[in-house]
């Protein structure tokens, strides 16, 4: 792999960026490092050689997922793969960042696809797949996607994705159905390019 190529091609990447409207630079920088990676080449296809700078890699914070038996088990009941997930989620120490984000055709389908990544979210935490309808207010009003007023009914009309109905700050475990669809989601984000 020629780390030089792919430096330039980096900084070609940042450079578009910065000429992108803020609110879409995210999303720009990882489709087109996403582009770069598979033109020259990912981390994955490392020649033996160069173990240590991928070890170097893993070791800044770019390293893989740290699943715990739950999560494990959720995976396995409905077939998501490590590199599914990993293509949506990162984690960084104890935190859990959000690699890709879904794509909001309307307000209620973003606020329950949220709260199903929250619920990921708190799973690769703790091993608890569960979410507040609080938690879920407050991210869908950061990413834009919070219906103030139809906010409840939405949850409630999708209360068979919960082991209960939410509201306030208790939180629920998601059902089986509630488990179904946050696979679904995983594997229909991990192939958004």
């Amino acid at each position: 792999m020629n780390w030089d190529v792919i430096k330039s091609g980096v900084e070609q990447v940042v450079a578009l960026c910065e000429s992108v409207p803020e609110r879409f630079r995210d999303r720009c920088f990882d489709l087109l490092m996403g582009a770069l990676l598979r033109e020259k080449g990912s981390p994955r296809s490392l020649s033996p050689s160069d173990e240590e700078e991928r070890e170097e890699l893993t070791d800044k914070g770019g390293g893989e997922l740290k699943l715990n038996a739950p999560t494990r088990a959720f995976m396995k009941r409905h077939g998501v793969t490590e590199e599914q997930l990993s293509q949506v989620v990162m984690t960084d120490e104890d935190d859990v960042h959000f690699v890709r984000k879904p794509k909001i055709a309307n307000n209620a389908t973003g606020q329950i696809d949220w709260a199903l990544l929250l619920a990921l979210k708190s799973g690769l935490a703790d091993g608890e797949f569960e979410v507040s309808a609080q938690a879920t207010r407050a991210m869908c009003d950061s990413e834009g996607c919070l219906d103030r007023s139809n906010f409840a009914k939405t949850l409630r009309r999708n209360r068979e994705l919960f082991k209960a109905e939410m509201s306030g700050d208790a939180p629920q475990g998601l059902s089986g159905d509630g488990e179904r669809k946050l696979a679904t989601l995983i594997k229909a984000l991990s192939q958004d390019e």
